[in-house]
């Protein structure tokens, strides 16, 4: 039924779950797992000059700042395709680091890939919370036209 399938990790217990039932999907239709990690923009308001970020990246730098956040989603790819590869070695996995908006990156590449499904966590924010922090999940449920699983 699905050949394959999209599913967006960031080391977030809602992302593991996903994880989980990407691959008991992928196994159980032998389809290519595609797991990717998307690193976002650093906000714009983040680089005020009160804010405290600004003067830790002087400190250490904006470009060690950027290789530190991509050191850390390269590691949580790594874990889950060793995770995935020790108890499942049949499994057909590819694994994608990206820059950009989290919900458009996740649109464009299950477009790019033509995915049959993707797979996601949702942290379950409600109210003010979900608008003011975007919602992942939600953009990508109510933007892209590709089957979608939420997992919580």
């Amino acid at each position: 039924m699905y050949k394959k399938i999209l599913v967006p990790i960031d080391g977030s217990e809602p992302s593991k779950h996903a994880l989980k039932s990407a691959m008991e999907f992928a196994l159980k239709w032998d389809a290519e797992l595609l797991v990717i990690s998307v690193i976002p923009p650093v906000p714009a308001h983040i680089y005020s000059e009160i804010s405290n970020f600004t003067l830790y990246t002087r400190m250490i730098g904006l470009e060690e700042y950027d290789n530190a956040i991509e050191l850390a989603h390269v590691k949580v790819l790594l874990e889950a395709e060793n995770t995935l590869k020790e108890s499942h070695p049949e499994l057909k996995i590819t694994t994608i680091l990206t820059k950009g908006y989290v919900s458009t990156r996740i649109m464009e590449i299950a477009e790019e890939e033509d995915v049959d499904l993707i797979v996601m966590g949702c942290r379950g924010l409600s109210g003010i919370k979900s608008w003011f922090l975007g919602g992942v999940s939600r953009t990508v449920v109510e933007h892209c036209k590709k089957p979608i699983l939420i997992v919580k």
